[in-house]
């Protein structure tokens, strides 16, 4: 008990610490000579969306939410899904789709913008456990032809069990460039992921007793003794665009080459796989395991793009060749050839009163693999958006989203050789149709999610790949409201229900997470300030089990998960351009059971301190 007291205190210490370097630096804030409040100071683009205007987010509410939760315990660590989402993902060869969606940066998350002069945001977050976590986003605008953008995410932390400490970089430059005459440009990027973390196998026997509450976690013994995993990306795309005709036609064509390269390589090391007891067959090395696969991936389009002058109307027809080349003990290639198509439409509806307004957005887009190793596969997505405002007061959308695809398995399901796991299957093509329906007016959004898979794939109770022969249906219903009412009270709420017909999905039936804060502004309204609390809450539910060798995720039916309530406590604050928060996360811990594991062996965090801050540069 004492030195759980200790520990609370040494947190205490040195966030008080940080708050008083920080209100130090605050005094310095004069020196940043301009600070924008132009909206269309910065505009970004991605792979699929143009380029559309982005203000930093400088509201005060959700500072505290820096990251989402892990459901393995510690930041950086596999984490599987438990909440139902849309999901689309690019057809041709693919490894498997590893468990770090929070710690990665992908591809289609690569964003290009135009500034109107440099910007640059900070953040630093610290807390117990030596978690730290620090973020950069800078980008600068040459002469209104050349941008360059980096992005850094740089996270670690000891984790509270023993053998947990994990360490992440994630990194990318993106540049684009057009011409004076916008007849040319170009866009590029490089994009760096790694991430190490300790394999420890979760605690012995899977759970903790009421005695274990109090004690230092770190003091609990735990199943692997000397494993890690480290899985490193480097990607890299360039893609360039010729304007065909004059800016007089009203009909604009456009010839582009798009040329990308990719290599993944996921180490596994074990040293004391042969004495932990931990795995029963080994195929190459009964005393440790170093397991490593590589992917190396190399793709080039050719498309032709015809686009109406008043920019509403876009047509994209392509084609790409994909070589893929694989390294697990034996090398492995393949080969495949696409036909995309994309098309956007963009209509405007403006009342004779100019006091309302609504615009409609068409995207249908469509990839097929002629011929191949993966011939035969296609996916269709489709995106619908009405938007409306009135006297600017009443704002909102209504947005549906539909995909529709066969794709063949994952090579992960069908082929792998390792020191602890092999299998050789023939699995059928796996379909899917997905549709999302979202209904947003004001300060309150209504989604339904509904997803139908055939041929389900899943790794079974023993971690080894299967196939189910039936339709697996899942539907979500979400609702997210965030309002501020009498001008100080503050309520957010995030509540989903979710369903399945299977019960190799683990999908808690309820998840809810609530905000309730008081918001105010101090010190002639140069202070903003919010404290409050957040409760989340799962249902009981079947969890996932986790299997370190493969980073997989498989069904277990021994351990439920769920029915423990997540208190955070939390005082966020703005003065600008600096915005700051401070919170204690689970504080209920030790109090109302032992209950918080969300993965068999794997727990939630104790009772934990945390700070953070985030600096606004435009200059």
């Amino acid at each position: 008990m004492s030195s759980s007291c200790d520990r609370i205190k040494k947190s205490l210490k040195n966030i008080f610490r940080s708050l008083l370097l920080v209100f130090i630096s605050i005094q310095s804030v004069s020196s940043q000579s301009f600070y924008s409040v132009d909206p269309n100071y910065i505009k970004k683009r991605s792979e699929k969306k143009p380029y559309q205007s982005f203000y930093p987010d400088t509201t005060i509410e959700k500072a505290n939410r820096f990251i989402d939760r892990n459901f393995m315990g510690n930041l950086g660590m596999p984490s599987p899904h438990y909440v139902l989402k849309f999901k689309s993902r690019s057809l041709g060869f693919r490894l498997f789709d590893v468990p770090l969606d929070d710690y990665i940066i992908k591809k289609e998350d690569v964003e290009y913008y135009r500034t109107k002069g440099p910007f640059a945001e900070l953040s630093g977050i610290a807390g117990s456990k030596q978690l730290q976590l620090f973020r950069l986003l800078f980008s600068n605008t040459f002469k209104n032809k050349l941008n360059v953008t980096l992005r850094l995410n740089r996270y670690t932390s000891l984790g509270f069990y023993t053998k947990q400490q994990t360490f992440t970089n994630n990194f990318y430059t993106s540049n684009n460039y057009t011409t004076k005459n916008k007849r040319f440009g170009f866009t590029s990027y490089i994009l760096v992921n790694n991430n190490r973390f300790q394999e420890n196998g979760g605690i012995i026997n899977d759970t903790l007793r009421q005695q274990d509450l109090l004690v230092s976690k770190d003091l609990i013994p735990v199943k692997l003794s000397g494993a890690s995993r480290d899985n490193r990306e480097l990607s890299a795309q360039y893609a360039n665009w010729f304007k065909l005709n004059k800016d007089s036609s009203r009909l604009q064509s456009y010839i582009g080459l798009r040329s990308s390269f990719s290599s993944l390589k996921y180490r596994y090391k074990d040293l004391n796989s042969g004495t932990d007891n931990y795995y029963f067959l080994f195929y190459t090395d009964t005393a440790k395991t170093i397991d490593s696969t590589r992917v190396r991936t190399f793709n080039n389009e050719l498309n032709l793009t015809f686009r109406s002058a008043k920019n509403n109307f876009n047509l994209e027809l392509g084609y790409e060749n994909e070589i893929a080349q694989l390294w697990q003990y034996s090398d492995t290639s393949f080969m495949n050839h696409l036909a995309n198509v994309k098309m956007d439409h963009i209509k405007n509806f403006i009342s004779t009163d100019s006091l309302s307004q609504k615009k409609l957005i068409n995207t249908v887009s469509g990839s097929y693999i002629a011929a191949g190793a993966f011939a035969g596969n296609y996916k269709v997505e489709t995106f619908h958006q009405l938007q409306f405002f009135r006297n600017k007061k009443l704002k909102g959308n209504v947005s549906l989203k539909f995909l529709s695809e066969d794709r063949t398995p994952d090579y992960i399901y069908k082929h792998w050789y390792s020191n602890h796991f092999a299998w050789d299957n023939k699995f059928n093509n796996v379909q899917m149709n997905q549709a999302e329906l979202s209904c947003k007016v004001s300060f309150l959004t209504v989604t339904g999610i509904y997803k139908g898979v055939t041929n389900y794939l899943y790794f079974d109770q023993l971690a080894y790949p299967m196939q189910s022969n039936n339709t697996i249906t899942n539907g979500a219903i979400r609702i997210n409201l965030d309002k501020v009412f009498f001008k100080h009270l503050g309520v957010s709420i995030n509540q989903t229900w979710q369903t399945t017909s299977s019960n190799l999905i683990s999908l808690p039936k309820s998840v809810s997470i609530a905000s309730l804060f008081y918001k105010g502004n101090l010190f002639k309204n140069n202070l903003q300030l919010a404290v409050g609390g957040q409760v989340e809450y799962y249902d009981q539910f079947t969890p996932y089990a986790y299997m370190p060798a493969t980073q997989a995720f498989y069904v277990q039916d021994n351990y439920k998960a769920g029915n423990f309530t997540f208190v955070d406590v939390f005082l966020n604050a703005r003065i600008r351009p600096v915005t700051f928060f401070i919170k204690m996360e689970n504080i209920l811990h030790g109090v109302i059971g032992t209950n918080y594991s969300m993965v068999p062996g794997y727990y939630q965090p104790d009772r934990a301190m945390r700070f953070g801050l985030t600096w606004l540069f435009f200059d």
